[in-house]
């Protein structure tokens, strides 16, 4: 059996920060998960500027832009006076 010097239960976005900082503070840390994959949906699917400057902060920032992405142009908001043929933009 592996030893660990810390065990995160749980592998969301609070458990994986949880073991990145441990594991940079020289902790030995094993993060236990039950899905075979972290491929999942969380709240929202969007990515904000505040979290965007928090994974350049942590140095991941360049991972992360490899990433696939979707970028959102022109949004659509119906109103009095206003068909869905009328496109806002940003």
């Amino acid at each position: 059996m592996e030893k660990t010097g810390c065990a995160v239960v749980g592998g969301g976005p609070a458990g994986m920060m949880l073991g990145l900082l441990l594991a940079r503070a020289g902790v030995r840390v094993t993060v236990l998960e039950k899905h075979a994959d972290f491929l999942r949906d969380f709240r929202g699917d969007t990515v904000h500027p505040s979290t965007i400057r928090l994974i350049d902060e942590l140095g991941l920032g360049r991972e992360f832009r490899r990433l696939p992405q979707s970028r959102l142009k022109n949004v659509v908001f119906p109103g009095p006076g206003r068909g869905a043929r009328d496109h806002g933009r940003l």
